[in-house]
């Protein structure tokens, strides 16, 4: 019984799932404990979590809650794969993130490829923020303190391209404007290009994705860090701006009119309690700091330009991701580059 997609709230998990596990551990006496239920936190992947029945031939670690996490094509394997690197390195550091049991490359169970983790014990910083208001007092810290310690851990070692960070990205983001002809981009990738700051520090294990909803906490403290699919190593001035941008602009649904109406104050308190914290960390080069603002908003339009060109399963990601290409969002990420660089930009219509 096996899907050529995963649909986010499809039934067929139940028993797809159940007889993965069955052949993977060798037996039949597995079974579920509590039945796979979608979480709806991933743009990329659908996640689910569950938990199985305590059996004599069921690794301890299996018998803890559960996370599915599943690509939609088999193009999300190189970074799925890339991700099981990554726990597998940080945990050789003591750095907060959750031990894969399972990696799996073949799509024809869910579509695509697919990671089998425990579940870490708490909440998303994110829902914390919007559910209590008050944890804003100490929650940016939180994230800097976790951000900042990533900085500082040993980038020796660490999986990810030998090529130069920024030379590495700037040519991926040309062969990104050509090949899906997102012209009105061009101008501002020349100015990166042309602006691009010379580090003068040691490079650094950047997250790239680094913000409330990727880190999981618990009773005031950070637990873990999740979703590695594009982390690197570089310059941390690159992963404190992808930060700074996912806070002014992630989208937030299905919020209450209070939630609404807080949001507008929490992300302007957690964006300068947030800087404030890191700072007490490590310093930050303003200038670097501008740049990358505005790398990190360009490198988010090519992306959202191949999806439109093409599809979000280009990369492995959910097809209802496009829901959240809205005009307004694209606007928002355009101006976003504009003010840090001065010069305009358009992704275009499509």
């Amino acid at each position: 019984m096996r899907l050529a997609s995963l649909p986010p709230t499809t039934p067929q998990v139940i028993p797809t799932l159940l007889e993965y596990l069955r052949s993977h551990v060798g037996t039949d006496r597995v079974e579920y404990a509590e039945l796979p239920v979608p979480l709806a936190d991933g743009w990329e992947a659908f996640i689910y979590q569950f938990r199985l029945k305590r059996e004599r031939r069921l690794p301890a670690a299996f018998t803890a809650p559960l996370i599915l996490r599943a690509y939609s094509s088999r193009e999300g394997w190189p970074r799925l794969r890339h991700e099981y690197a990554v726990h597998e390195h940080l945990l050789s550091l003591g750095y907060p993130v959750p031990r894969p049991l399972i990696l799996e490359k073949d799509s024809a169970w869910f579509g695509g490829p697919f990671l089998i983790q425990p579940a870490i014990m708490g909440q998303t910083m994110l829902a914390l923020l919007l559910n209590h208001f008050p944890a804003i007092l100490w929650a940016p810290a939180c994230l800097a303190e976790a951000q900042a310690r990533l900085h500082t851990l040993p980038a020796s070692g660490f999986p990810h391209s030998r090529n130069p960070f920024l030379e590495h990205r700037l040519e991926a983001l040309r062969q990104c404007v050509e090949e899906y002809d997102l012209s009105g981009l061009a101008a501002g990738l020349d100015w990166l290009e042309s602006h691009r700051p010379h580090s003068q520090e040691p490079p650094s294990i950047l997250h790239l994705d680094f913000h409330p909803g990727n880190v999981i906490v618990r009773e005031g403290r950070c637990q873990g860090v999740l979703d590695w699919c594009d982390s690197t190593v570089g310059d941390r001035h690159a992963d404190v701006a992808v930060s700074i941008m996912l806070i002014d602009w992630s989208p937030l649904e299905n919020l209450s009119p209070i939630q609404r109406a807080a949001s507008v104050v929490g992300r302007c308190l957690l964006r300068s309690s947030y800087l404030r914290a890191y700072r007490k960390q490590l310093p930050i080069d303003g200038d670097k700091l501008r740049y990358y603002l505005a790398w990190a908003a360009l490198n988010r339009l090519c992306r959202w330009g191949t999806w439109l060109r093409d599809s979000p399963l280009l990369t492995g990601s959910k097809p209802s991701t496009l829901r959240y290409l809205t005009p307004a969002r694209i606007g928002f990420l355009e101006h976003y580059f504009e003010r840090h660089s001065g010069i305009p930009i358009q992704l275009g219509s499509f």
